[in-house]
């Protein structure tokens, strides 16, 4: 977690942070190479392990920088970085809707859960919650990715089954199932650290999380420099694919249905409406993309219409509406993680 012994690292490879270094403080956090000089005081005021850990009374042989002895933190320096800026910026991290980034939010989710630093884990989980969403018309209206950010599924999917937060859990878990086997089993190109305001998705496509881009998975023939690769762990890719399946035959059986319903009991031109929706429903069914709450988006329904007449039309939209609602109820249970409604009463309780 964090220790106040002396550091193995060369004095001259340690980097002090400039805007978090504070020449009147008296304690020195260490995070791989980052040194950060802040106040003991305060960080005991926020965090209860800080506040047992400083109050143990330390050798005199304890390692100092600048008179001040130094705490080494066993974490990742970018996440030490946003954490004690979180901290000790009171502008750089507050609550939705101020625009931040996956990364910031990650970090400091993390750290502050492992040194309960409870307002900002809080703080965390809100703009956690408003980049997923909690319902059909949040799904609908979210960007293109959570976060605004491509191929940050994955990250964001171990994030939270690290941390436990279970009631994120399904749409992470959605959200990365719909990538190709391949790369569930392969990983997807992403650097974590890079950054993309959650705040910005106004000026990006509006389309939805039904839009989702091609993942960039990797490749050892590509000229450009390599990107980090995100993996998941052998338990989570499992739970990916065989839930996989079960949306493969949603969309399939339930989702596409809507087109399989009709001639409607009025329609006036039965032959040209059966052979129409038969048309399209063939085309969706020969798709390899597997998404099943976004496979129809808006505007192939706006094809669909002046190709039925204008009794078919509504009796399939509304049975698209239905099978839709129904694949979302049954989303948690598909990861066998139970229903909507206790996970509701999580979040309510946590954010």
């Amino acid at each position: 977690m964090a220790t106040t012994e002396g550091s193995s690292s060369s004095t001259q490879n340690l980097i002090r942070v400039e805007d978090l270094w504070f020449p009147d403080h008296n304690l020195v956090l260490q995070a791989g190479n980052r040194l950060f000089r802040v106040s003991g005081g305060l960080l005991a005021a926020r965090s209860p392990v800080f506040r047992d850990m400083l109050s143990i009374p330390q050798p005199e042989s304890q390692h100092t920088i600048d008179g001040c002895p130094v705490v080494v933190l066993h974490d990742s320096p970018v996440d030490a970085e946003y954490f004690v800026r979180a901290i000790f910026d009171s502008g750089f991290f507050e609550r939705p809707p101020s625009p931040t980034s996956f990364p910031i939010v990650a970090g400091v989710l993390r750290l502050s859960t492992k040194y309960d630093v409870e307002y900002l884990q809080h703080r965390a989980l809100l703009h956690l919650s408003v980049s997923l969403p909690r319902n059909l018309d949040e799904f609908d209206s979210m960007p293109a990715h959570p976060f605004n950010l491509p191929n940050c599924e994955y990250a964001l999917l171990k994030l939270v089954n690290e941390l436990g937060v279970t009631w994120a859990l399904p749409m992470c878990m959605y959200f990365a199932a719909c990538f190709p086997v391949e790369a569930i089993l392969d990983g997807i190109a992403f650097d974590e650290n890079s950054s993309s305001s959650s705040s910005d998705s106004s000026s990006s496509s509006s389309s939805g999380s039904h839009s989702h881009s091609p993942p960039t998975t990797p490749s050892s023939t590509s000229t450009t420099p390599k990107q980090p690769t995100s993996h998941l762990p052998p338990p989570l890719r499992r739970t990916l694919l065989i839930a996989r399946s079960s949306l493969s035959l949603s969309q399939t059986h339930t989702i596409l249905r809507s087109l399989r319903v009709l001639p409607a009991d009025r329609c006036v031109t039965p032959a040209q409406c059966t052979l129409k929706a038969r048309h399209a429903h063939d085309a969706f069914t020969g798709i390899k993309t597997v998404n099943p709450l976004g496979v129809m988006v808006p505007s192939i329904w706006r094809t669909i219409e002046p190709l039925l007449c204008a009794e078919c039309y509504p009796v399939s939209r509304k049975e698209y509406v239905q099978a839709r609602g129904r694949v979302w109820e049954e989303l948690p249970a598909v990861f066998g993680l139970g229903g909507w409604e206790s996970l509701r009463r999580e979040t309510g309780a946590e954010v």
